[in-house]
């Protein structure tokens, strides 16, 4: 069994049984314990699990894409609040990306209630497409590829393959969990290359992202809090957590 491999089955061992020992995953995986507590170690780094005294519990994880309506719903004020402040560094001329999500559809909402001039809007989500794509003064970008019916936004090969000819003044991403270690995670394979993309093709990233999501851990790791140039949240970030992002250069916006 290759080292993903395995680490992906411990990381769903102990999504079944919240907690093992590592007598009990080193029989499970047929390798040594010394290799599980390699492992273990690893993914602790990572923030997908806490280590303790003879084994590994999990956090909490998001498992699955949640439905695009049930997002919509959620926290809807706060987003609103988040999109207000993002919408500040939006300007006559730009080319911005708007990453598939709900709190980016909010900024678009914003966005085409504005009397912004030539503005060009590249983005994978289809509702955020649907709601701009009549207005004169804005020119629509769409990124190609599969439509994920979860989240009505477009993912894959394709999608990367497009992105790669792109490129933005300003990328607004979101996402779907954050760990204690302000790393970002995707409980969907498919979209951690994409929104790599989407950070390496802008000249300036933007992270949009309320409180529900700092307390959430998924397997599928995209990029760093501190690889953003800003982060726009209701987030309570630690001291440490905060120190960190003025040593990468990374602004705290918190609304």
């Amino acid at each position: 069994m290759f080292k993903k491999e395995r680490m992906n089955r411990i990381h769903q061992l102990l999504i079944e049984k919240e907690f093992l020992s590592v007598k009990a995953l080193s029989e499970n995986l047929e390798v040594s314990e010394m290799t599980v507590r390699r492992d273990l170690k690893e993914l602790e780094g990572n923030g997908i699990l806490f280590r303790a005294r003879g084994g590994a519990y999990i956090k909490k994880t998001i498992s699955s894409e949640e439905d695009i309506g049930e997002k919509q719903i959620r926290n809807q004020t706060v987003k609103l609040r988040i999109a207000k402040k993002a919408l500040d560094l939006i300007k006559d001329g730009m080319t911005i990306l708007l990453d598939s999500g709900t709190t980016t559809y909010q900024l678009a909402l914003l966005i085409a209630n504005q009397d912004f001039k030539n503005l060009n809007i590249i983005t994978n989500d289809m509702e955020i497409v649907e709601l701009l794509k009549n207005i004169d003064e804005i020119s629509l970008i769409v990124i190609g590829g599969w439509i994920q019916k979860a989240t009505n936004s477009t993912q894959g090969n394709l999608a990367k393959l497009c992105m790669e000819q792109l490129h933005a003044e300003i990328a607004f991403v979101g996402a779907s969990s954050i760990g204690e270690n302000l790393r970002i995670y995707s409980p969907s394979e498919e979209k951690v290359f994409l929104k790599r993309l989407f950070v390496e093709n802008s000249e300036k990233t933007v992270l949009l992202v309320d409180q529900s999501k700092g307390k959430q851990i998924n397997l599928n790791y995209v990029y760093s809090v501190t690889d953003m140039d800003c982060i726009v949240t209701d987030l309570s970030l630690s001291k440490k957590a905060q120190e960190d992002l003025v040593k990468n250069h990374t602004d705290y916006w918190k609304v």
